[in-house]
């Protein structure tokens, strides 16, 4: 949407135009949540600008997540909250809106930091953000998000060669949290599965790309 994205994009990044093409037709095929991230180039921007000239009840949900910096590597990371405050600020006033309707952190160890979660705590008890989440990367990362109680939201990558995500005690432990809402990402591997050059498909034993 904001960025030279994906591993089949020859293209570039789409024009305006064509982004905001992109949300209608989504919307007119029923797409009603829309993920992006402080890192998503000119992703929070178009969506802000094509959410403002809408009627509230024909505007898309929008998950986005706090920039991958706000915790920078190494023991002694300082400047958290400032960070904290400056990555939710910009994506607010990029989305043009008060409330998010869900905010997320880049990264799962990002809520092993105290700052993190008591600033993610305060804005939710402050109406300006409807849910807390988590961006996570491995199946071991969703279980700790799933008995994680600030966490309402997972978002999770999920495509038809990847089964990691449908083992028994993965589903167990998802069924016992019925309020959380999960978002499945890169469907497509960034494009690469809907290519019909199938010699640029990944090397996976057992997975014949042409089958």
């Amino acid at each position: 949407m904001g960025s030279r994205y994906g591993i089949a994009n020859r293209t570039g990044m789409p024009t305006a135009d064509t982004a905001a093409t992109l949300l209608d037709t989504a919307w007119r095929h029923g797409i009603r949540w829309l993920d992006t991230a402080r890192a998503y180039g000119l992703s929070e921007a178009r969506i802000g600008r094509h959410q403002g000239a809408l009627p509230i009840a024909q505007r898309f949900r929008v998950a986005t997540k706090l920039t991958a910096e706000v915790v920078p590597p190494g023991p002694h990371a300082a400047g958290i909250h400032r960070r904290l405050v400056h990555s939710w600020a910009r994506s607010r006033a990029a989305l043009a809106c008060r409330r998010l309707d869900t905010l997320m952190v880049h990264r799962a160890r990002h809520l092993e930091h105290s700052v993190v979660r008591s600033f993610l705590e305060d804005l939710r008890r402050r109406g300006l953000v409807s849910r807390i989440g988590v961006s996570v990367r491995s199946p071991a990362e969703f279980k700790a998000a799933l008995v994680d109680r600030l966490v309402q939201h997972v978002q999770l990558p999920f495509n038809l060669l990847d089964d990691r995500w449908l083992s028994t005690g993965t589903q167990r432990s998802r069924a016992r949290r019925p309020d959380l809402v999960v978002h499945a990402r890169s469907a497509f591997l960034q494009g690469l599965l809907l290519l019909t050059d199938h010699a640029r498909w990944p090397s996976i034993p057992g997975v014949d790309p042409v089958a």
